[in-house]
Parts: structure tokens; sequence; C-alpha cells
């Protein structure tokens, strides 16, 4: 692998070593060694770097990319990325075997082992991946809604709510992320930068709407923290069934967040 490739494309990208490093939770050090040759980057690592340049881990590792190819077949590893997430989702972290992950996306298990050299690199780079691809979700639609400050809250609200089955599919390869972190530390800092971001995200959103006299000025970074643990409370007893939960109730709660006593704000 060609280390000025992935730092063409890092500055290509308008970012720095360090905030590609940050969002992909790599210390920067050791992408420094890796981009020097030095250090080999994990297979983990590698997903992370694709998703956060819009390059295929084909490209990064060898410079291929025909233009006149399906994006689907230039990218196969976010195929496996995908295909293994949404059996997660459905079947859970430890069911999932190899011979499952290449039937769902039509290759070979040869294939999957070319990306991901063992079963725990190609389940949890999927874990990270959905994760990750869940929280791009929700940060393109804020940033189309940017010039409207209600509307980004309610669509901050909605898009917690597990209705659809593919938002459920998120929480559930959410949740199962958190699990795997507290019994894997290796995975915690992946995870805790995922986490600061999307609580930044949340802190960004309340901040507009206070400068705009949408919502009550209160500590920013406190409402973010206290948004951001109801919604992971409240979706857990929604997906399990705990009685007394329901959407409704879930909205209304994260709604109270922001318009505390103003339950007809959200309508």
């Amino acid at each position: 692998m060609n280390g000025n490739r992935i730092r063409d494309a890092i500055t290509r990208s308008g970012r720095t070593q360090s905030s590609v490093a940050a969002e992909i939770g790599l210390a920067p050090h050791k992408l420094s060694k890796s981009l020097a040759g030095t250090r080999t980057f994990k297979p983990t690592e590698l997903a992370a770097l694709s998703d956060a340049l819009g390059l295929s881990t084909d490209y990064l590792l060898t410079g291929r990319q025909d233009n006149d190819t399906d994006v689907g077949s230039l990218q196969p590893e976010r195929r496996i990325l995908d295909s293994a997430a949404e059996l997660i989702a459905t079947h859970g972290f430890h069911s999932v075997r190899i011979a499952d992950i290449a039937q769902a996306c039509d290759v070979s298990t040869g294939a999957v082992h070319y990306y991901f050299p063992t079963r725990d690199d190609v389940l949890t780079a999927a874990l990270q991946h959905y994760a990750e691809r869940m929280f791009l979700r929700v940060q393109a639609r804020l940033d189309q809604l940017r010039d409207d400050p209600t509307a980004q809250i309610r669509h901050l609200i909605d898009s917690q709510l597990p209705v659809d089955p593919a938002v459920r599919n998120e929480w559930s390869v959410w949740v199962q992320f958190w699990t795997e972190a507290i019994l894997v530390p290796a995975l915690r800092p992946a995870h805790n930068n995922l986490y600061e971001r999307w609580r930044a995200l949340v802190h960004t959103v309340v901040t507009n709407a206070q400068q705009a006299g949408i919502v009550g000025y209160r500590d920013p970074l406190k409402l973010a923290a206290r948004f951001t643990a109801l919604v992971d409370g409240a979706a857990i007893q929604l997906l399990t069934g705990a009685p007394g939960m329901n959407v409704d109730l879930m909205r209304a709660l994260l709604a109270e967040v922001f318009w505390p006593q103003h339950e007809t704000a959200y309508a």
C-alpha cells in the first residue's frame, strides 16, 4: 500500500491528518506511522478511512479505480460491511458467520477474507461502519435544514425514533456496539469518538436554536448531554417493548428537553 495515496486523498478532502485520525478514532501518531509504512493499518482502520474519505479500500490499497465500473463493484468491502451489519442487526453479533455474510452479498468466503482476514475483523468493522452511517445520515439532513433551527430540532428527534425498520436495524447495531465496547476495550476509542461527534452535533443544533430564540438559554453542553442520554434510554425501552414506553411518549420526552412545559411546541 502506498501511504502517499492516502495522504493525497486526505489533502484533497480538505482535512488534516490529525482531524482524519480523530474522525476514525485512531491516534495521530499511529496514522503517521501507517502512512510512512512503519505500521500496518488494521482492517477496521482501513474500513473507517474508506468511509471517511469516500474511497474504496481497494483504491486505498492498490490505487485501482475504473470509472466505467459500477460503483458497487468498486467497493465490495462496503457491500460486505452493509450485509454484515444487517445480519448483526437481525441475528446478533455472535451469531453471524463468514458464510452468512458471503451469501448475503453474493460473494465467496474468500472475498470476505480478502478484505477482512478474520470474522472478528469484519464484524467489528461492520459495527463501526453502520454506526458511522447512522451518524452521517442524521448529519446530512441537519445540514440541509441549517437555516431552520426548529426543523433541525424536529428532525433530530424524529431521526432517533426506532419506527422505520432501517432505523430499528441501526439502533440494534448501535446497542450491540455499546455491548462489544464494554467487553472489548480496543473498540472503545472508535465508539467514544462517534459518541463525541454525536453529542457535538446535538450541541451545534442547540446553540443554533438558542441564538435564533427558538430554545431558551440553558447550558448547551448539559442540554446536549441530557438529550443524548434520554435518547439512549428511551430507545432501549422502546426496542425491548418495555411497558409504558411508546413512540409518542419518546417523542414527547425528547421534545421536553428543548421545550420544557411546552409539549405543544413540537406540533
